[in-house]
């Protein structure tokens, strides 16, 4: 297994909380994994919204934080991303439909 992978094979998927939402619609990510996270990863909603699907693409990772932009989205339902909404790396159905760059 690469690398950049061990950690999730060890430790699980990555689940972070929307803090914040600016009104360049980037979202600022927390929560106790989130200094898992890496530039380039995608996240997708824990969970649905009806029938919806949305992505997050990490842009930024700070000691405690986590910024991320709105990459795809689909959903017949008000799907805009708000603070308290979980996002995770993913598993089963909770999946990236994404595929993720992960910077060495």
């Amino acid at each position: 297994i690469p690398h950049q992978f061990q950690d999730f094979l060890e430790h699980g998927a990555v689940v972070v909380r929307v803090a914040s939402v600016d009104s360049e619609k980037i979202a600022t990510l927390e929560g106790a994994s989130v200094t898992r996270l890496q530039p380039g990863m995608h996240l997708c909603w824990k969970g649905s919204r009806g029938s919806g699907k949305c992505e997050l693409r990490i842009t930024e990772v700070g000691p405690d934080f986590a910024r991320a932009s709105q990459v795809f989205i689909y959903s017949p339902y008000d799907s805009r991303v708000r603070p308290g909404d979980l996002f995770t790396t993913g598993r089963g159905r909770n999946t990236p439909v994404s595929t993720s760059t992960i910077n060495e």
